[in-house]
């Protein structure tokens, strides 16, 4: 089962526009939410507990993971229709959702209610230094 499925999409989407955008099939919306979970834990695996994240139903989901893979799966399947003419709020979401991840995945942003691993699994080394000075003399 997936971490969304239609009820929620439906607080961001009327169920005609929702139904015009599946052509009424419910297996290329289970898709489209399958496929966005896969994308989301790419970006949260660095640094938080995916399995307990994707593991909770009901109130106990997280609300801002929650809304921003609702925003990722509308864009995704209005994609599949015609990528030529996403709406341009659709294409901002969806920029906005990925922003986001970025920020969490590099660090920037620190949600407090996302769980992290407690058995140590997520040792890492994060390297890099300053740009290259040219001072010549």
């Amino acid at each position: 089962m997936a971490f969304i499925d239609k009820n929620d999409l439906l607080n961001y989407v009327r169920q005609n526009k929702l139904d015009d955008i599946t052509d009424f099939d419910d297996t290329k919306l289970d898709a489209a939410c399958e496929d966005m979970e896969e994308y989301v834990k790419g970006f949260l695996s660095a640094r938080y507990d995916v399995a307990a994240i994707f593991a909770a139903t009901g109130i106990a989901r997280n609300p801002v993971i929650k809304m921003y893979m609702c925003d990722l799966v509308l864009y995704h399947l209005h994609k599949l229709i015609n990528w030529r003419k996403i709406p341009e709020f659709r294409k901002e979401r969806y920029q906005e959702a990925k922003e986001w991840l970025q920020d969490v995945q590099a660090g920037l942003i620190n949600p407090p209610t996302l769980p992290t691993p407690t058995d140590g699994s997520l040792n890492y080394i994060k390297f890099g230094g300053n740009p290259k000075l040219g001072n010549n003399y």
